[in-house]
């Protein structure tokens, strides 16, 4: 038994995979092709991705987090793709030191949470795009630093809180187009310091609780582009627009008014165009009145890009490095669970697992 048992782990061990130029073994649950590394149903993230990775595609994936630095150690990498997957929370700089990395999207994803400088100075990025997803929580500056990106897309997403500063210091982009979103929460100061934009479409949302300033911020990247299309927005028509639709707002915004209406509440709902909604009805603080010039509070900026320290590349699998606490569930594992298909022939994970069960008799 013993002799067989030998054959078989050097007949696994032949067919095992051998890595050329430096390139490393194709992480367990994913396909590794020819510098296309593609997984799925990863439960966590791979900090192991062979070195010459181009491009890097996951589905069905459910961790905890992308890590910081997830891609550091990927020279040559330049396109990451998640699709279906579930994700609580993309770390801060978890983008960081990718010099290579042109193009990043987020496709029928949920994330939980986008922390503070998740996406912070990609200096090659050319588009980003968030389709069919949805995000809990964008932190301040989760998107902060951006410079010459091509596309900038957040498309048919769900978004439950917009803080303030979370698209921070963007310029020199191609195409701003934020379109179908459904925003439940935008805060002052959620988009600031964006300009030199050349197209900007802010078409088809649906705002619950746009706060004071945003919409100006939105009129104002718009207003240098050589190309805008304000229209098809709706609000929920409560005090939160009474600075829209007052007298001061319908000579501030008397292009952008009839272009949009309301979606609630119902008695609202009929109203042409925000245009068309009476002041009064909203029924205000008596200390709001429809000559009231609302000014917006300043929202401090005060940017710290500090990134959790995080292993580029382990050395062995029990190779450690400080983790955030979000890591701490997943610290025992450092690869993504399923089975290897690289067309290779078997892993020697899976040739001893079978002469064990071998060995025990289960397998006739």
């Amino acid at each position: 038994m013993q002799f067989l048992a030998i054959i078989i782990l050097v007949g696994c061990l032949a067919v095992a995979p051998v890595t050329t130029n430096g390139a490393s073994q194709c992480p367990i649950g994913c396909y590794c092709n020819k510098q296309f590394v593609d997984c799925s149903a990863l439960m966590e993230f791979p900090i192991d991705l062979p070195l010459d990775t181009v491009r890097f595609r996951t589905s069905l994936m459910n961790i905890q987090s992308v890590p910081p630095k997830a891609f550091s150690y990927l020279p040559n990498l330049t396109i990451v793709e998640f699709t279906q997957s579930n994700i609580h929370s993309i770390h801060s700089c978890a983008f960081t030191s990718a010099p290579s990395l042109q193009k990043i999207v987020f496709e029928k994803a949920v994330v939980g949470n986008v922390e503070s400088y998740a996406f912070n100075g990609l200096s090659n990025l050319e588009q980003i795009e968030f389709a069919n997803s949805r995000i809990g929580r964008l932190k301040p500056f989760g998107f902060y630093n951006l410079t010459k990106i091509t596309s900038f897309n957040i498309v048919n997403t769900n978004l439950t809180n917009f803080y303030s500063h979370a698209l921070c210091n963007l310029s020199d982009i191609g195409i701003f187009n934020f379109k179908e979103n459904n925003v439940s929460d935008m805060v002052t100061g959620a988009i600031t310091h964006v300009h030199d934009v050349n197209s900007v479409f802010i078409v088809g949302n649906k705002f619950w609780n746009m706060h004071c300033g945003v919409l100006d911020t939105l009129i104002s990247i718009g207003a240098t582009a050589k190309s805008l299309a304000m229209e098809s927005n709706t609000f929920y028509c409560n005090c939160s627009i009474s600075h829209l639709v007052n007298h001061v707002g319908h000579s501030k915004y008397h292009v952008f008014l009839p272009k949009s209406k309301c979606h609630g509440p119902d008695a609202m709902v009929n109203a042409s165009s925000l245009a068309h909604v009476p002041f009064g009805d909203l029924k205000c603080a008596a200390t709001m009145n429809i000559e009231t010039i609302i000014t917006c509070p300043e929202v401090p900026l005060n940017p710290d890009p500090q990134c959790v320290v995080y292993p580029n590349k382990p050395t062995s699998p029990d190779a450690g490095g400080e983790m955030s606490q979000d890591d701490n569930n997943a610290k025992n594992g450092r690869r993504g669970s399923g089975v290897r298909a690289n067309g290779n022939g078997d892993n020697i994970i899976l040739a001893l697992a079978f002469l064990t069960l071998a060995s025990a008799g289960v397998l006739a």
